[in-house]
């Protein structure tokens, strides 16, 4: 059996968001205790909040979007990269097939857990 692991952030209204990007907001939509048959949550997020995978069209124009992505490219082994450098990241030093088990890269881009903000910026380069 393989051991998985999940990379992704908790979602809470004082979590770090990108700056300039709308807040979380998680409110009660319907709630039991006020005499609604069930309780439902409303959550409101920008799409850069959390653990993301960023789309094609999120910098190119008429690119394609996060739904046309296959699922089994974010599943299965992976290597991670820890970016720890504000400068310029280029991607041409991590082709893929690069590692011996894993056409899956993820880059870990200076989130601070501790302090709950972003303490870098980054720009991705070909």
């Amino acid at each position: 059996m393989e051991n998985w692991i999940d990379i992704s952030l908790p979602i809470h209204p004082s979590m770090a968001i990108w700056p300039g990007n709308p807040g979380v907001e998680l409110d009660s939509a319907q709630c039991m205790q006020h005499g609604d048959v069930c309780n439902v949550s409303q959550l409101k997020i920008g799409t850069h909040t959390g653990t993301h995978v960023d789309a094609i069209n999120h910098f190119i124009k008429n690119g394609a979007g996060i739904d046309a992505a296959p699922l089994d490219h974010f599943i299965g082994p992976a290597r991670v990269v820890a970016v720890e450098s504000e400068r310029a990241i280029h991607l041409s030093g991590y082709r893929r097939g690069q590692s011996t088990h894993s056409n899956i890269c993820y880059l870990c881009f200076g989130f601070n857990r501790e302090e709950h903000e972003y303490k870098k910026s980054f720009i991705l380069k070909r």
